[in-house]
């Protein structure tokens, strides 16, 4: 039997005491097998929680502080349709919803997203989480803070059978967890759902999204914002609108064809949908995009003139599930 042996510091004076819960649950902690120290960070850390915050990446959620808002940041209506706002969440069902600074004042986000509804329908917030499929039988754990304008119920769903039901009070952030083991019948981009009240009005306030392995909710994961916006891009992808910033190249000459190539910020998760915007054939075609791949595309048109110099001001990439 492997032996136990606790090991004071020779210059230190101070008493660690080891205190048991009260609680009539067994209780058992397993150490690693490895040589590895465990340092706590306060004294009223769990160490659960320590444990499990100290993996790596560990939040399966991408843009859950909503930092990244590639599209725009202004209200945009979802009232009777399906779209994006802030980069990797869909909105459905809702009224507006845009870029907020209300924020919980405990937490160190800088935004929130801010949702109006006053909608009969079924208004949702979701996003799909590529990879879940590998997770089947594990216990995850969702957490989120919330802040609505009128007490309320919520749900939270994965795979619309993972249910968690929360009491939510007004005008106050909130966090809400959910822990459950991921179904069976799981599949890569599987969605996440967050589900409003339907007949009510009311407005809320949402960041601080985070999924997990385990079943404690630990702190929040903050990365950085170009890891962040790189993340996203893999989904989706859009550049600022320069006046014929992206200019295409003469290629064959017999029959004036204009063409040129261009790389992604980051591959992409599957060959993209590409919108080129302001595209401008200088009096002839306009350019298209073609040879679309999870790297780069590229953009032709054949001109009428030789004096013509096709372009376009910029483009949007998506591969978004």
């Amino acid at each position: 039997m492997a032996k136990v042996k606790i090991q004071g510091h020779a210059s230190g004076t101070g008493v660690i005491t080891v205190t048991a819960p009260n609680t009539s649950t067994d209780r058992v902690i397993t150490l690693p097998d490895s040589t590895d120290t465990l340092i706590g960070s306060a004294t009223t850390d769990a160490l659960t929680t320590r444990v499990n915050a100290t993996g790596g990446r560990k939040n399966m959620v991408i843009n859950g502080g909503f930092d990244v808002w590639q599209r725009g940041t202004s209200t945009t209506a979802f009232s009777s349709s399906t779209g994006y706002i802030a980069d990797r969440f869909k909105i459905t069902s809702v009224a507006l919803a845009g870029r907020s600074t209300d924020v919980p004042s405990s937490e160190s986000f800088k935004y929130s997203i801010k949702i109006d509804q006053n909608t009969t329908a079924d208004p949702w917030i979701l996003q799909g989480i590529e990879g879940m499929d590998k997770f089947i039988g594990k216990t995850v754990t969702l957490s989120y803070w919330i802040k609505p304008s009128i007490t309320t119920t919520l749900r939270d769903d994965y795979l619309k059978t993972a249910h968690g039901t929360h009491a939510i009070s007004a005008n106050v952030w909130q966090k809400l967890t959910n822990t459950f083991v991921v179904p069976a019948g799981t599949t890569d981009g599987e969605f996440l759902y967050i589900q409003f009240p339907a007949n009510t009005v009311a407005t809320y306030y949402i960041t601080g999204l985070q999924l997990e392995l385990g079943s404690v909710a630990t702190d929040f994961e903050q990365r950085s914002y170009g890891e962040e916006l790189a993340l996203c891009q893999r989904y989706y992808e859009q550049t600022t609108e320069v006046g014929e910033q992206f200019p295409l190249a003469k290629g064959r000459e017999a029959d004036r064809l204009r063409i040129s190539s261009y790389q992604y910020q980051t591959t992409k998760r599957v060959n993209p949908s590409i919108t080129l915007l302001g595209a401008s054939g200088d009096g002839g075609p306009t350019p298209s995009a073609s040879g679309i791949g999870t790297h780069a595309f590229r953009a032709t048109c054949s001109a009428t003139g030789d004096g013509q110099s096709p372009y376009f001001n910029g483009y949007k990439a998506d591969a978004e599930l």
